[in-house]
């Protein structure tokens, strides 16, 4: 029973992205495809029912790279999101002028070397 549920919900979400594709001109012409991520994309089967739904390449998102130990554990699909996100922040926030003596110092920036150990 649970299983048709999220069927039928993933079947409305290939639905949606469907629409917003061909809104936007790209409806079967992403040459990339779909990464997925997130707990959601740990689904079984879900990556091949991704390409024959979406008719576009798929795959499981994935990190290139290995840290070894409880880093390892953010490279899983499942945070890949909420990680890519704080990288993508990291980023602008340096190439905008922000990475000075108050986001270089104290909690905000050691996470900031925590997370720009990711960065190939």
């Amino acid at each position: 029973y649970v299983s048709e549920i999220v069927q039928a919900r993933l079947g409305e979400i290939f639905a949606m992205l469907s629409a917003e594709l061909k809104k936007v001109g790209k409806d079967g012409m992403l040459p990339a495809g779909v990464v997925l991520t997130g707990g959601g994309s740990k689904l079984e089967d879900l990556v091949e029912a991704t390409k024959e739904e979406m008719r576009l390449p798929a795959e499981l998102g994935k990190q290139n790279f290995e840290m070894g130990g409880f880093v390892d554990n953010l490279l899983d699909p499942m945070y890949a999101t909420s990680v890519g996100l704080m990288l993508y922040s990291f980023e602008n926030a340096e190439k905008k002028g922000y990475a000075g003596s108050t986001i270089g110092g104290g909690v905000v920036g050691k996470a900031k070397n925590f997370f720009k150990q990711f960065l190939p």
